[in-house]
């Protein structure tokens, strides 16, 4: 029986393969390459998964995929520079995913964090307590772990056991939140401004803190660091003996010098202030000569110092207050639903861990494969181009072919003459249309082989 050319029943037709498209020539094989490249480099591993029932197995996956690229990324950082994540990378791996399973914030959220802690000099169990007590202010204060470390690890690298353990630091930066006018995203980067200069000075962190705490009801965070640096500033000039500032305190009768501040605290301090002044505007800027002293001053001292006093007693008294602002804030639905999203994703995660070690070898196997004498893509550039001039070659006589069998099956009788011709024209395009179609096939498995791999 003789091969129909023509129709939708046709060789052609059933091929697929369009005769004009066969003179492309290598540049086609460069261009194939070229998008080959492009291809790569969206690294968009799961693009050809989501087709029909698979759709939502492919999101699944390239959610635990993407999870533990970013947490393994955010781990290895942490493991350049903490000795304890380079001794156990997989033990406090686990710790963390452990956490993340009870706090909102996800793993790569407090690994990030962590690595802030390790980066202010703690490491092992006690980086890892910070970063407890830290997600969990974090919480309270209704900001992210990071910016919660930031600001306890500032206060911590300042004055050491002075001011307590990191849970206690973090009851009275949360109640300097809940008292003041400000946020802990503000607290952390203004708060750290003066925490240095203090804790050398001699002025506590709960003096510190309640000073900041009532300053900032009245004016900005980044002001009310500046006027605290004022007033120790002051303070320290009048400490060397000279100058209007002590003139002025001998001639009132006040201590305001930093040992005075280291023995009798700033309360006191402020409270003489008070009375020697009785708040008389001319004999404060005689003191403080540096009008960001004054402002700092006179924003803790209203109320004749009672106001301080007051929020002195609320930082000194204010242990528990994180825990219980955490329990209430973990009540909430979108809290709630931020750890279910953790715990889904910890349970993923050795999913996703499998498809990241099979895409760590692949790529490692195709950046071999790139470099130097063994690049297979050069390799299959060259078969390209062989493989197209083959073609070229031989286009002719395929059209020489496809002219003579059509010309003589529109006869509606042929000689037998014509008839052996017929047949040997049949035969000869049976042998290179195969030939064709692996061709095609073949350039079409190498790009979908390696786009699969990426």
């Amino acid at each position: 029986m003789a091969l129909d050319v023509s129709g939708t029943n046709s060789l052609y037709w059933k091929t697929g393969i369009n005769n004009a498209g066969l003179l492309t020539g290598s540049t086609q094989a460069k261009g194939i390459l070229r998008g080959l490249a492009g291809a790569i480099t969206k690294m968009d591993v799961f693009a050809g998964l989501a087709i029909g029932s698979a759709l939502v197995f492919a999101k699944i996956s390239k959610q635990a995929y993407n999870f533990s690229k970013e947490f393994e990324t955010a781990m290895k950082e942490v493991q350049t520079i903490s000795k304890a994540v380079q001794n156990d990378f997989k033990g406090i791996s686990k710790e963390i995913i452990d956490m993340s399973k009870t706090v909102p914030d996800n793993a790569q959220k407090l690994t990030k964090a962590l690595y802030q802690i390790v980066s202010a000099g703690y490491d092992g169990v006690e980086a890892m307590d910070i970063l407890r007590t830290s997600t969990e202010l974090a919480t309270a204060s209704v900001t992210d772990t990071f910016t919660a470390a930031d600001a306890l690890t500032y206060v911590m690298n300042a004055y050491g056991e002075a001011a307590g353990t990191a849970a206690d630091i973090s009851d009275k930066l949360f109640t300097i939140v809940r008292l003041g006018k400000v946020k802990m995203e503000e607290l952390g980067p203004t708060i750290s401004m003066v925490t240095g200069l203090a804790a050398q000075a001699g002025l506590g962190f709960n003096e510190l803190a309640a000073m900041y705490a009532e300053a900032v009801k009245k004016i900005q965070p980044h002001i009310v660091s500046t006027g605290i640096r004022g007033i120790l500033t002051a303070m320290l000039r009048v400490s060397k003996g000279t100058g209007e500032a002590a003139d002025k305190a001998r001639e009132l009768g006040i201590e305001f010098d930093i040992s005075a501040l280291k023995s009798k605290g700033f309360k006191q301090i402020l409270s003489e202030i008070i009375i020697a002044t009785k708040g008389n505007e001319g004999a404060l800027m005689e003191l403080f000569p540096n009008v960001r002293g004054l402002i700092g001053l006179l924003a803790v001292m209203t109320d004749e110092g009672e106001a301080f006093n007051k929020t002195l007693n609320e930082i000194e008294n204010s242990t528990g207050a994180t825990d219980k602002a955490f329990a209430t804030m973990m009540d909430t639905t979108e809290n709630q639903l931020a750890i279910l999203h953790n715990n889904l994703m910890a349970k993923l995660k050795p999913l996703g861990d499998s498809i990241l070690g099979t895409m760590n070898d692949i790529a490692k196997g195709i950046n071999i494969a790139m470099s130097g004498t063994t690049d297979e893509l050069s390799k299959l550039a060259r078969s390209y181009s062989e493989l197209t001039d083959t073609l070229q070659r031989k286009q002719n006589r395929i059209d020489d072919l496809i002219t003579t069998v059509e010309g003589l099956r529109s006869k509606t009788e042929l000689t037998k003459e014509e008839t052996t011709q017929l047949h040997a024209a049949e035969k000869a395009l049976a042998v290179y249309y195969p030939i064709v179609g692996k061709v095609v096939e073949g350039v079409a498995g190498s790009y979908d082989v390696l786009t699969l791999a990426k």
